[in-house]
């Protein structure tokens, strides 16, 4: 297996709430009210954008009603 570069997550507590971000993509982010979920909830963002760039990829069609 090759060795991959390591993404930092940057944890913030602010009052009952945490907040994650990659260190190099501020623009991401992931609230929860523990550090599991704020890590979670980042992932769950990570999955969406690789989705929304490359639907096919994925097996997906996005049909955007908005």
């Amino acid at each position: 297996m090759q060795n991959q570069a390591k993404k930092k997550i940057i944890l913030e507590h602010g009052g009952r709430s945490y907040k994650a971000y990659f260190e190099n993509d501020p623009g991401s982010c992931g609230v929860g009210r523990t550090r599991k979920e704020a890590i979670a909830a980042l992932y769950t963002y990570e999955i969406g954008k690789l989705i929304l760039d490359n639907p096919e990829q994925f097996g997906f069609e996005i049909v955007d009603n908005t």
